[in-house]
């Protein structure tokens, strides 16, 4: 049950980091249709919420490795395979950095370059999560 409840709390803390993100890149696409004060506004709280949520995702991060159930735990930490917690550590050090890149867009001025390289980084991180998601045992 705790597991449960530290991947819901992991899911939303992922949830929020995304609608940060969003926040960032619309902030951009409202700057560029010329609405530039509420486009600097918008991208600034996503920014925010971004950079919130990624640090939070890493902080609760190991801690739901705590709570996984034993064959899950087994595969996570088997000493023959380094490759699950190669992808935990990418994962979580992508997250970082796209939580960065979106405060630094949303600060900065300039959402959209930065909006959207945070964006492509997000990208990376996801497909470490769906990795650890598919490659788990049941």
């Amino acid at each position: 049950m705790a597991y449960l409840a530290a991947r819901i709390v992991y899911a939303v803390l992922l949830l929020a980091w995304t609608w940060g993100l969003w926040r960032v890149l619309r902030g951009g696409r409202r700057e560029a249709g010329g609405e530039v004060e509420f486009g600097a506004r918008t991208a600034r709280l996503g920014g925010f919420v971004a950079i919130s949520a990624s640090c939070a995702c890493v902080a609760v991060g190991p801690g739901v490795l705590a709570f996984m159930p034993d064959p899950l735990r087994d595969w996570m930490f088997a000493s023959g395979g380094s490759a699950p917690m190669i992808a935990v550590a990418s994962a979580l050090g992508l997250t970082v950095l796209c939580g960065f890149l979106c405060g630094l867009a949303g600060l900065s001025g300039k959402p959209r370059p930065t909006g959207w390289a945070a964006a492509l980084v997000w990208v990376g991180a996801i497909s470490f999560y769906a990795w650890l998601v598919v490659a788990a045992p049941p």
